[in-house]
């Protein structure tokens, strides 16, 4: 077990405002349905528990998460492969070229790990 870790529990109590920690946020936005970013973990860690919440469930202002404009989001990220990168693919898959085919996937997993962080 890890050292001070909280363990998930299904206890339904209130967790105290001395007990929060920055695993507690982390989880809150979990279950909230989209996680957070490192400094949206540790804004709302630096909270009362009650706020935190409140900061979530406060649609109008908003201001602990304000919106992506849109030049922010890059849409190009999950995409087809191109013609070249199939035929690399294909050439890899005939010539039984490992270090291509990982290479290959190694940069659509980067692309997916980019295009979920900016979800």
């Amino acid at each position: 077990m890890a050292g001070d870790m909280p363990l998930p529990t299904s206890s339904l109590t209130a967790v105290r405002a001395k007990d929060w920690t920055n695993d507690h946020a982390r989880h809150l936005l979990w279950r909230a349905g989209f996680g957070g970013t490192p400094q949206q973990i540790e804004a709302l860690g630096r909270m009362e528990p009650e706020k935190a919440v409140d900061t979530l469930l406060d649609f109008e202002r908003g201001a602990a998460f304000p919106d992506p404009s849109p030049d922010e989001f890059d849409d190009s990220l999950m995409r087809e492969p191109t013609e070249e990168e199939r035929a690399m693919a294909r050439a890899a898959r005939k010539g039984q070229d490992e270090d291509t085919l990982a290479r290959l996937r190694l940069l659509r997993e980067q692309r997916e790990a980019v295009d979920r962080q900016q979800i």
